[in-house]
C-alpha cells in the first residue's frame, strides 16, 4: 500500500481540527459552569447578606424582650402586688425601643384576648401556649397582616426562679412591620429581588416585606434562604439569570473535554503510526537493495510505501555501485600505509584491541616487534629515497613470509609489527625461521651495488 503524504496531512489536519473545534466547546462549557456557580454563589451571598441585615435589625427587640423576661423573673413582676413597677418598667421598655408598638407581659395559662391596638389575638395566644408546654414554635410571627393591627410578635418565655422548667409567662413585644420591611426596600435593583415569606396555616407563602427588580420574579428562578429561629424564609431572585442544572452538570463539558484530548492525540499518532510503518518497511527495503548493490544484483522495482523513498532509491540505485567503491577505497586509504604497503598504525592498534579482548576468552595469539638497525644513519647515508626504498623491501618480504590472516604494519621510522592471530609458538615457529633464513639482507638504494642491512627481532605471546 503507498502512502502519500498529502494524504496524512489531510487526516491529520482533520483530527486537529476537530480536537480543537471540542476543545473550544469544552471551554466554552467549562467558561459558562464557572460563570453561572459565580451568579449561583453571588445569589447565595446576597441571600446570607440580606439574612444577616435583618438579623443585625431585630437583635435589639430579641435581646430586650430576653432581658425583660429575665428581669420580670427576678422581681417578680407578674404578682399582682406590683402593678406599678410593672407598668412603669413597660412604658419605659416601649419608650427605649423604636417602632415598638406595645410591651406586654402575658402571664401563663392566659386564654383572654386583647382588643387594645395592636390586638392579642387568639393567634398569638395558641403562639404562647404551644411556648409553655415547650414546643419548639418561632420567636418570630407577623400577625394581623393588611389591618390597623398588623404587626410581628417578639417574645421571651418568662421563667420560673423557683422552678427554671416552670414557664411563668412571656414577654410578648409588638412592633411595626416596616422594621422588615425597611431592610429589603432598600435592596439595588441591580442586585435582584427579594421576598420575605411567611407560611400560613393553609400552607400558603404569606409575603412581609420585599424589594428590589419585581420583574426579575418571572424571568429568573428563586434561590430560598431559611431565616434562622423563624418559620420565614428568604426568597432572592438574582438579577444574573441563574442555571443551577449547568452550574452542577460537569458530566457534558468533561465528556467534551476528554473527547478533544482523544482527537488531539488521535490527530498526531495515526499519522505517526501510519508513517513510522511505513518507514520500518521502506528502510527493510532499504536495506535489501543495499545489499543488492553490495552484490551486484539489483531489481527494477523495490515495494516502496512512500511515493518518496520511490524517487530517492532510483539514483541511490544507479549510483549505488560508484558509491560503495568510493568507499572501499576510502578505507583501504587509512587501513594501509600508502610507502610500505603494510597496515597503518591505528589499523594496527585497532586489531591489537581485539587480539587482547579474544585472549581474556582463552585464545592464544602472538606478536613480533621488527627494527631495522641502524635506521637513521641509513636515512643519513642514503637520504630519504634509500630509506623509502629500504622500507618498501622489508615491510614487502615481511608481507610475503607470514600468511594471509596475519597482520602486518608499520609503527614508526624503520619499526613493524607482525600480529599473528589465533596462533601459538609452535604455529609460528616456521613463519620466523622462514624470516630468519630467506628474508634478503640487501636492498637497492639506487647508487649502484645493493646496500646491505640487519635487523632484530622480539616475540611475545598474548595470552589470558
Amino acid at each position: 500500500m503507498k502512502i502519500r503524504l498529502a494524504h496524512l496531512w489531510n487526516v491529520g489536519t482533520t483530527l486537529l481540527v476537530l480536537g480543537l473545534l471540542c476543545a473550544a466547546a469544552a471551554t466554552f462549557m467549562l467558561t459558562t459552569v464557572n460563570n453561572e456557580a459565580n451568579s449561583h454563589q453571588r445569589a447565595e451571598t446576597a441571600a446570607q447578606l440580606l439574612s444577616a441585615q435583618l438579623t443585625t435589625q431585630l437583635a435589639p427587640y430579641r435581646n430586650a424582650a430576653q432581658k425583660l423576661a429575665q428581669r420580670t423573673a427576678e422581681q417578680r413582676l407578674l404578682t399582682g402586688k406590683k402593678l406599678v413597677e410593672r407598668a412603669s418598667i413597660l412604658d419605659a421598655k416601649g419608650s427605649a425601643l423604636p417602632r415598638v408598638l406595645k410591651v406586654r407581659l402575658v402571664p401563663a395559662g392566659t386564654s383572654k384576648r386583647d382588643s387594645a391596638l395592636p390586638e392579642m389575638t387568639y393567634v398569638c395566644l395558641d403562639l404562647l401556649e404551644r411556648s409553655e408546654r415547650g414546643e419548639n414554635v418561632p420567636k418570630l410571627e407577623l400577625h394581623l397582616p393588611e389591618t390597623p393591627s398588623e404587626h410581628i410578635d417578639v417574645f421571651a418565655p418568662i421563667v420560673d426562679s423557683t422552678n427554671p422548667k416552670q414557664v411563668a409567662g412571656h414577654v410578648l413585644l409588638n412592633i411595626d412591620p416596616s422594621v422588615v420591611t425597611s431592610v429589603l426596600a432598600g435592596l439595588p435593583a441591580e442586585t435582584g429581588y427579594a421576598e420575605l415569606h411567611q407560611p400560613t396555616p393553609q400552607g400558603q407563602a404569606l409575603v412581609l416585606a420585599s424589594g428590589g427588580d419585581p420583574t426579575l420574579k418571572i424571568s429568573t428562578p428563586a434561590i430560598q434562604h431559611p431565616f434562622p429561629d423563624t418559620g420565614w424564609t428568604l426568597a432572592i431572585w438574582p438579577a444574573h439569570r441563574v442555571n443551577t442544572a449547568m452550574a452542577h452538570n460537569t458530566g457534558l463539558w468533561l465528556a467534551m473535554a476528554v473527547l478533544a484530548v482523544t482527537l488531539l492525540v488521535l490527530s498526531l499518532a495515526i499519522p505517526r503510526r501510519m508513517i513510522m510503518s511505513a518507514f520500518q518497511n521502506d528502510s527493510e527495503v532499504m536495506t535489501a537493495m543495499f545489499n543488492d548493490i553490495r552484490n551486484g544484483v539489483l531489481m527494477e522495482q523495490y515495494p516502496f510505501r512512500l511515493d518518496e523513498f520511490r524517487q530517492l532509491a532510483k539514483p541511490l540505485r544507479t549510483s549505488g555501485e560508484a558509491m560503495l567503491e568510493h568507499l572501499r577505497s576510502l578505507e583501504k586509504q587509512t587501513q594501509t600505509d600508502v610507502l610500505t604497503g603494510a597496515a597503518t598504525l591505528p589499523y594496527f592498534t585497532s586489531r591489537l584491541k581485539r587480539i587482547f579482548q579474544q585472549a581474556q576468552t582463552g585464545f592464544t595469539s602472538a606478536l613480533l616487534l621488527a627494527d631495522i638497525d641502524q635506521f637513521k644513519d641509513i636515512v643519513a647515508q642514503q637520504g630519504p629515497t634509500g630509506s623509502d626504498r629500504l622500507l618498501k623491501h622489508f615491510a614487502g618480504q615481511l608481507i610475503e613470509a607470514v600468511r594471509q590472516s596475519d597482520v602486518v604494519a608499520r609503527l614508526e621510522g624503520g619499526r613493524f609489527a607482525v600480529l599473528f592471530p589465533m596462533a601459538d609458538l609452535k604455529k609460528i615457529e616456521p613463519i620466523v625461521q622462514r624470516l630468519r633464513t630467506h628474508l634478503d639482507l640487501a636492498f637497492n638504494s639506487g647508487k649502484g651495488a645493493p646496500t646491505p642491512f640487519t635487523w632484530s627481532a622480539g616475540l611475545t605471546v598474548i595470552t589470558a
